[in-house]
C-alpha cells in the first residue's frame, strides 16, 4: 500500500518544497532542498551526504528516541525515488 500512497504522492499536489527540488541543477541540490522542508511535513528527518562520486540519503524520525517505523521509511524511499524519476530523465516508472 505505500508503494503505491508514495509514487502517487510524488505526482500529486505541487507543493514549494517539490518546486524547489525540481528546479535544482542536481538531484544532490534537490534532495539538500527537501531536506529543510522534511521535519516540517511530519515526523521525519533526511541526511544527504556526498562521498567522492557516491550521494547518499539516510531516512530517520526526527526524535532520535523514536525509531523511524518500517512503513514510513518504505514510504519515503518510493516517493523520492519516484520523485526523482519525475523531474529528471529517468521519467515516470
Amino acid at each position: 500500500m505505500e508503494y503505491v500512497l508514495a509514487r502517487a504522492f510524488a505526482h500529486g499536489p505541487f507543493t514549494t518544497p517539490v518546486f524547489g527540488f525540481s528546479c535544482a541543477q542536481t538531484l544532490e541540490a534537490g534532495l539538500d532542498r527537501l531536506k529543510d522542508f522534511k521535519p516540517l511535513m511530519g515526523p521525519k528527518r533526511i541526511t544527504v551526504d556526498r562521498s567522492a562520486d557516491v550521494v547518499e540519503v539516510g531516512l530517520s524520525s526526527s526524535d532520535p528516541s523514536v525509531p523511524l517505523p518500517a512503513p514510513f521509511g518504505l514510504f519515503e524511499i518510493v516517493y523520492l525515488t519516484e520523485l526523482a524519476r519525475t523531474c529528471t530523465a529517468g521519467g515516470p516508472g
